[in-house]
């Protein structure tokens, strides 16, 4: 089945940022039933998108670079969890069908970062640098940073968030008395930092800027933590689970298992809604899902207010959002990836979905293959 790639003006809706200042929202089909795997949802920066799907045959990796689709991969082994940011996609996929190693594409080709025996997963990029997970034993791994020359180790981690050059992990230890907690861990481009280490766990890490966000759980429930570069400050401390956490700058939402998603804005905590799950944020833009009686819609919180992007009979879910652009994925029978743009609503033809010759170099000095004793 062929990819299809749209530009259909379908909806423009006001926002209303203060007294007097109007602005319009765009929302377009970019892509109908993009063979796309919707519970990964979507990997965005700015008006281009990256996901993974089964083309009937194993899973492959597709981008749409805010023209049209490019399949990434075309094999007969998976290719998973892409990752984009300015331009440059990462994944990881099965090279030899032994084991996972990592790939770049950089807009003109594709590259092979690793070759080794051992997997390699999780890849993140963030403006140009690249990080990952190299599995060294049986549950065991080292956080990778790759700088466009050189790959360097940092750490030992299961999960990890990066901003820049910057990486914020969990790692795991055992304690004198053999308890097995977690703590978090931040390189801040130099030096290895203990962000912190409670006497118990903490989870999944998100990152921006020297900006940390974490859960700890508290012995009842999982609490909210901001880490700004100096300083750690409890957000939360209540009787519910809270979690799904997105963060830009020092710009922080979540939501908890009542229903509320909470916003803190580097100073303040506010609800901006009691009925929302899985935000995204950017700046002071919030986008969310939440049910309108009939099915679930797309909602954006700006300044005080909220508008409803969707407004249709099918669920709309997995918002993400970056700067003037919001992605979210579509189940009308299909999975459809749609796009709201702020600006003028004019719009121009858009080529054909394209294909790229899968270019795998070499670089020198990256292909680590680790030796058998």
């Amino acid at each position: 089945m062929k990819l299809q790639l749209f530009r259909l003006t379908l909806i423009s809706v006001l926002l209303f940022s203060g007294a007097s200042h109007a602005a319009s929202w765009t929302v377009t089909k970019i892509a109908e039933d993009p063979y796309l795997y919707s519970p990964a949802g979507l990997s965005q920066s700015g008006n281009t998108v990256a996901w993974y799907g089964n083309d009937g045959e194993d899973y492959e990796v597709y981008y749409y670079d805010g023209t049209s689709i490019i399949q990434l991969t075309d094999n007969s082994t998976g290719d998973f969890s892409p990752s984009v940011s300015n331009g440059n996609v990462v994944w990881y996929g099965l090279a030899s069908g032994e084991d996972n190693e990592i790939f770049l594409y950089d807009g003109s080709g594709v590259t092979q970062l690793t070759n080794n025996l051992v997997h390699d997963t999780l890849p993140k990029t963030s403006n140009g640098y690249i990080a990952w997970q190299e599995q060294v034993a049986f549950g065991a791994y080292n956080v990778k940073i790759y700088d466009g020359s050189n790959i360097v180790t940092v750490g030992s981690a299961f999960t990890h968030a990066m901003s820049d050059n910057t990486i914020a992990w969990r790692e795991e230890y055992w304690t004198p008395q053999m308890q097995h907690w977690s703590r978090i861990m931040y390189f801040d481009g130099s030096s290895e930092i203990t962000v912190y280490q409670p006497d118990g766990n903490v989870y999944n890490p998100i990152m921006s800027g020297s900006n940390i966000a974490f859960g700890s759980y508290d012995g009842n429930d999982t609490e909210i933590f901001f880490y700004n570069g100096s300083g750690l400050t409890q957000l939360t401390d209540n009787d519910y689970e809270e979690g799904h956490l997105s963060i830009d700058g020092n710009h922080l939402v979540w939501q908890s298992a009542e229903g509320n998603i909470y916003y803190f804005n580097g100073s303040n905590i506010t609800s901006i809604t009691d009925a929302g799950i899985t935000p995204d944020v950017s700046g002071d833009r919030i986008v969310y899902v939440s049910h309108d009686g009939e099915d679930y819609e797309i909602f954006l919180y700006e300044n005080g207010s909220t508008i409803q992007l969707t407004d249709n009979n099918y669920d709309d879910y997995k918002p993400t959002i970056d700067g003037d652009d919001i992605a979210w994925i579509t189940n009308d029978g299909t999975f459809d990836i749609y796009m709201a743009s702020y600006g003028d609503s004019g719009t121009s033809a858009v080529p054909e979905p394209v294909s790229i010759s899968l270019l795998l170099v070499s670089l020198s000095g990256l292909f680590l293959r680790r030796k058998q004793s």
